[in-house]
């Protein structure tokens, strides 16, 4: 598949899921409703895997202690913050067309920086100026 379309895809998955989010804040509790949302979520995988298995035989698995870590500790991490996503959304006075975009845009400021320290990525000129188009933009997205 073509990795422009794919992206453009997954994006609006996620947008999508935010959205959702957003309707189901305040309707559920917060750890209620990260629950259902990773339980859902499993299952869909659960068919994903199952589906391809069937399609294709046996499927070929990687599996390392390291990659089960990594994997293990990303679990914990979504889990926390969707709980604590939930709990903010709930709030009335937030407006989910500012505030997601902020927490989008601080998660990718936060994935840039965390890639520079743990994977020693180079700091090159265009992140700089992404960066600072980022954080420009969280001031442009809250200004009143």
């Amino acid at each position: 598949m073509n990795t422009f379309l794919m992206t453009v895809g997954i994006a609006i998955l996620f947008g999508a899921y935010d959205l959702f989010i957003k309707l189901g804040a305040g309707k559920i509790s917060p750890s209620l409703g990260a629950m259902l949302t990773q339980t859902t979520s499993t299952l869909v995988l659960v068919v994903i895997f199952l589906l391809q298995l069937r399609s294709s035989g046996v499927v070929k698995q990687l599996i390392t202690l390291e990659g089960i870590l990594f994997v293990v500790l990303a679990g914990i991490l979504i889990a926390v913050a969707l709980v604590l996503l939930f709990s903010l959304l709930q709030n009335k006075d937030i407006t989910t067309a500012t505030t997601l975009p902020v927490i989008l845009i601080l998660r990718n400021v936060t994935l840039v920086t965390l890639a520079l320290i743990v994977l020693h990525e180079n700091l090159t000129l265009t992140k700089i100026l992404g960066l600072s188009m980022s954080l420009l933009g969280i001031y442009l997205i809250s200004f009143k």
